[in-house]
C-alpha cells in the first residue's frame, strides 16, 4: 500500500489496518533474525492525500516469463543436438550386410 499525505510525504507500506479515523502501517525490517520484525507508523485519515496499492504488472512478468521460457527452450535444443553426436560422419568402411 502507499499513500501520500497532504504534506506530500510518500510512504509504503507492506499492508496497513484502519481505525475510525487513522489508519496503521507496517513495513517489514530487514534483520538477520528469524523472527519477522514490523515497523508501524500511524496516519491520520484527514492527512491522507492518496492511497494506492500495488498491483500485478502482467506486461512485465509475463516478458519474464517468456523470457525464461525461450532460455530453457534453447538450452534443451542445445542438449539434443549435442547428444546426436553432432559429428556428422557417415560410418562408411563396413562391412555389407549379409544377404
Amino acid at each position: 500500500m502507499r499513500i501520500v499525505t497532504r504534506d506530500g510525504l510518500l510512504y509504503e507500506f507492506d499492508y496497513a489496518t484502519f481505525r475510525e479515523d487513522s489508519l496503521v502501517g507496517y513495513k517489514r525490517r530487514d534483520t538477520e533474525s528469524h523472527v519477522e520484525d514490523y515497523a508501524s507508523l500511524g496516519v491520520p485519515l484527514e492527512q491522507v492525500a492518496a492511497m494506492s496499492t500495488r498491483q500485478v504488472d502482467w506486461v512485465r512478468t509475463g516478458l519474464v516469463g517468456g523470457v525464461g521460457l525461450l532460455v530453457v527452450l534453447v538450452g534443451a535444443y542445445k542438449a539434443s543436438q549435442s547428444s546426436n553426436g553432432g559429428g556428422g560422419g557417415t560410418g562408411g568402411g563396413g562391412r555389407p550386410p549379409p544377404g
